[in-house]
């Protein structure tokens, strides 16, 4: 039996200090946005594109129309997405990943730019056996050596592995 416990803090500070944001120059990156399951599909992905957020504009969204969207498998199976709408590509509805398998994310733009993911493998399949989840304060020390109580809650995950 695996267990696996996690503390999650809550954590309610007022800002007293000017905060700073650091927004570097990652305006117009490629997104890209879905999820791959063992599940029949059809499974979604949507491609967009980031915007400057300091902007005072409420831009729509900006979506990567036109491309093309392909799923390999370690084995070697290809698995091409249709564009159902501008910038939203589905895989055919018995597209359906394997647990433990490697998959490769290939994406070639309509201006010829391409993008290849590394291997990402689909984790195997864990059933729960008890989930518990309390709530606790413990303390915390922050930046300037001064204890803090924090509220929290624990949680516990029990498995059969």
């Amino acid at each position: 039996m695996k267990i696996v416990t996690v503390f999650i803090a809550l954590l309610f500070y007022s800002c007293i200090e000017p905060f700073e944001l650091d927004s570097g120059n990652n305006s117009n990156a490629l997104v890209v946005d879905g999820l791959i399951t063992d599940a029949p599909g059809p499974h979604q992905l949507i491609l967009s594109r980031t915007d400057n957020f300091l902007t005072n504009t409420s831009a729509p969204e900006v979506l990567e129309a036109n491309a093309t969207v392909e799923i390999v498998s370690e084995s070697g199976e290809a698995e091409l997405l249709t564009e159902t709408s501008p910038g939203t590509y589905e895989t055919s509805s018995s597209f359906r990943g394997i647990t433990g398998a490697g998959y490769v994310l290939n994406i070639t733009l309509e201006n010829g730019n391409r993008y290849k993911s590394s291997t990402e493998f689909m984790p195997n399949e864990t059933e729960i056996d008890s989930l518990i989840i309390t709530y606790e304060q413990r303390e915390l020390l922050n930046d300037n050596n001064v204890v803090l109580p924090v509220n929290g809650m624990i949680v516990t995950a029990r498995s059969r592995i």
